[in-house]
């Protein structure tokens, strides 16, 4: 029987889009984080008609959708919260990569995707260290 894993040995990268070489960038760590979550969503659609019988309903399987979204210690000069804060302010079309897997040790199940950034939410208080909660709308998901 497997042992549960703990979530300190998870991974988060991110690279953003290099407009003078139209290439994404190396990938970087996300620093400073304390927790994230990853949701995957599939729609239900809803085939039942009038002449069945059985009074059941059919469903068919829809689209999937996903979202990568957690809380980081804002850390100044991590560079990939800057990458995180500045997709949330660019328009430029490219958004991000995020590279992440749930494990560490010899070889993780990793995953990546393109996305973009839909939210961040900076919460400086008085006195306490400064978190900064995030979300980013994943597209198609592939492993590593």
């Amino acid at each position: 029987m497997a042992n549960p894993v703990a979530g300190k040995v998870s991974k988060l990268e991110i690279a953003d889009w290099d407009t003078d070489t139209s290439e994404w960038n190396e990938y970087v760590n996300v620093g400073g984080r304390v927790d994230w979550n990853f949701n995957i969503d599939k729609t239900e659609i809803d085939a039942g008609h009038m002449d069945q019988e059985d009074g059941w309903s059919d469903f068919l399987q829809g689209r999937k959708n996903a979202t990568l979204g957690g809380t980081l210690r804002y850390i100044e000069d991590d560079d990939g919260q800057e990458i995180i804060i500045d997709d949330a302010f660019d328009d430029d079309g490219h958004g991000i990569k995020v590279k992440f897997s749930l494990a560490g040790g010899s070889t993780p199940q990793e995953w990546e995707s393109e996305g973009f950034v839909t939210n961040i939410n900076p919460s400086p208080p008085d006195e306490d260290a400064t978190n900064m909660s995030f979300n980013i709308r994943l597209n198609e998901i592939s492993e590593v």
